[in-house]
């Protein structure tokens, strides 16, 4: 089996630049094709990723490095090295970072596109 180039950088617009700061992402999945997308994020220490829904992607989230806590929906989560949350389309989700980087792996269905990333609204918690 070959590896696949991982780590290309993903740019989101200027706007979702400044409203997720400290978020970077990388593809892991080049190339556009398949029904799912996997992408490693870090995350700065200290950070607020603001609460969020998608129309139509569920959401995993694999915690790499780091730990953090949040919402998703109702429910208060906090997570570690190991963890994972399952997201489905349409609940809310939002996520804090501990005195560490985050490093997780994200795997969204269908694909994630950068151009148009399904991010309904922003919600204010």
């Amino acid at each position: 089996m070959s590896k696949a180039k991982s780590n290309r950088p993903v740019r989101l617009s200027r706007a979702q630049t400044k409203r997720f700061h400290g978020l970077r992402i990388f593809e892991l999945t080049p190339g556009g094709r398949g029904p799912f997308s996997a992408l490693k994020i870090t995350v700065a220490p200290h950070s607020h990723l603001p609460a969020i829904h998608h129309a139509k992607m569920s959401e995993f989230f694999y915690v790499l490095k780091g730990s953090g806590y949040g919402c998703v929906g109702s429910r208060q989560v906090r997570f570690k090295v190991g963890e994972h949350v399952f997201i489905p389309p349409r609940v809310p989700h939002d996520f804090h970072t501990g005195a560490s980087v985050l490093e997780a792996l994200v795997i969204f269905a269908p694909r994630f596109d950068p151009k148009r990333p399904d991010v309904v609204r922003i919600i204010e918690r």
